[in-house]
């Protein structure tokens, strides 16, 4: 290093955390300063790699992988997808805790192909390897025809009902028949819930109704009949003339 002034940045996770400006280096001599002694570098980090299999064991590729990781210098984010081997590979302190979540590629279950549960590992240590399960099928049967919307379609939620923000992607609609896949973490009761596919909706101008609970256990596939009273049809109506007030 040439002698001079100089200007010293540490930069953590692409971030500038510290520069110390005016650093004097002077030929032969040792630059000394207070503020860059207490710095304190972690050498205590290593490389971290999870790999994901199916519920075959087989490595499974591109499934997007979230954690959180708790570490003395505090919650540190890191995200991507498995690679070829099924590998997520990532850097951390030594003995850090994470909480994890595996989503697995979008799949269909159709053409004997079944879906694969997402699953969520909460404050544990970083494993090797995590293992995916199959998703339990559900298969709400309706007891008649939702009415057709003469300028717009029906949105459909399943929600858990101990978090009605965690919402379920129906998979299909064919005969009545209301498909989902379930997470491996499945909750006792969901709630199913219809709205008009409407951008108003999403601003709460035209509120959804409730078609009713249907409670497990939902350990594998399952079909539940969901009886559609005189009461909810009328809802049901009331719910298409707000609808077309609206549009």
């Amino acid at each position: 290093m040439n002698p001079g002034t100089y200007t010293l940045e540490l930069l953590y996770r692409r971030k500038v955390v510290l520069r110390e400006s005016g650093i004097v280096v002077m030929s032969g001599k040792s630059t000394q300063s207070d503020r860059l002694q207490s710095i304190v570098i972690d050498n205590d980090r290593r490389r971290y790699s999870i790999r994901v299999l199916d519920p075959k064991g087989k490595p499974l590729i591109g499934a997007e992988v979230r954690c959180s990781l708790e570490q003395q210098t505090g919650t540190v984010h890191e995200s991507g997808k498995t690679e070829s081997q099924g590998e997520f590979r990532f850097g951390a302190a030594s003995g850090a805790l994470a909480d994890i979540y595996i989503s697995p590629p979008f799949q269909f279950a159709r053409n004997g192909v079944r879906s694969i549960a997402a699953k969520s590992l909460r404050n544990i240590p970083i494993p090797e390897e995590v293992r995916l399960e199959w998703a339990a099928i559900l298969s709400i049967r309706l007891s008649e025809t939702l009415p057709t919307l003469g300028n717009g379609s029906w949105k459909i939620r399943l929600a858990r009902s101990d978090a009605p923000r965690v919402e379920l992607m129906i998979r299909s609609y064919v005969d009545d028949v209301l498909c989902f896949h379930l997470p491996a973490e499945r909750p006792r009761s969901y709630e199913l819930r219809v709205a008009p596919r409407s951008s108003k909706w999403k601003r709460g101008a035209i509120e959804g109704i409730s078609l009713g609970q249907v409670t497990g256990p939902f350990d594998v596939d399952r079909e539940v009949l969901l009886e559609i009273t005189d009461k909810k049809s009328e809802e049901i109506k009331r719910l298409i003339l707000d609808f077309d007030r609206a549009e």
